[in-house]
């Protein structure tokens, strides 16, 4: 089922911030599509554990990790957040070195072993992302778009742009949330869906799961 331009301007007549979306974008969030990727669902091993992996898209890369997370390792990188955020006196979010607590290490360095192709000690630190009822990102892409050499910050300087994200899902939303993305930081986040419209790609995922997809090619040119 579709709805018309103005069907779907009515349904979120109080939708704050509708006005950044596209129609057709919140076609995919109300009524999710999945164009089929022609790829497969795979199983591999490092050392004694499984890891399982899905290839929505291998041009722009788009992956799926289910379940590469543990519940018990779930919680307590969610608790070590939460304790961050109430220290930082921040809302909706903190951030937190790659390392910074027993159980944050034991989420980073089962990434680094399980994705060796990526280094990821030069990535940013984790961002910590949670959304109040309803709340969400308008669509948006995650590589920084410098008009001029001169305005890049430090991280740009030292690592270049942001060649992919990874997110880590700690918490799915009962209600409300989400995510969308146009498509090398890290970052998680509590929501229900995110969805690449230029991909025909909406995705549900369950926490402990991991999205990684990339946002420039290898010679630094934006994904659109």
């Amino acid at each position: 089922m579709c709805l018309n331009s103005n069907q779907v301007d009515n349904t979120i007549s109080n939708f704050k911030g509708h006005e950044f979306w596209d129609s057709n974008f919140l076609q995919q969030c109300i009524f999710p599509i999945n164009k089929p990727s022609g790829h497969s669902c795979y199983t591999y091993r490092i050392e004694f554990e499984y890891v399982k992996l899905e290839v929505l898209s291998s041009d722009p890369i788009l992956l799926v990790y289910h379940n590469f997370v543990p519940m018990r390792d779930i919680k307590g990188f969610l608790a070590d957040a939460e304790s961050k955020a109430m220290e930082q006196l921040v809302a909706n979010g903190s951030e937190m070195d790659h390392e910074e607590t027993d159980a944050v290490r034991v989420v980073f360095r089962k990434i680094e072993k399980s994705i060796p192709a990526v280094d990821f000690k030069r990535s940013e630190i984790w961002e910590v992302s949670s959304y109040l009822p309803g709340g969400h990102y308008a669509p948006h892409y995650d590589y920084i778009d410098y008009k001029e050499g001169r305005h890049w910050d430090q991280d740009m300087r030292d690592f270049g742009g942001r060649f992919a994200t990874l997110l880590l899902i700690l918490q799915t939303a009962t209600r409300g949330g989400g995510l969308f993305r146009q498509s090398y930081n890290l970052s998680l986040s509590i929501f229900l869906e995110t969805v690449f419209p230029s991909l025909s790609h909406t995705i549900s995922p369950k926490p402990g799961d991991i999205l990684f997809w990339t946002n420039i090619d290898r010679i630094g040119n934006k994904v659109s």
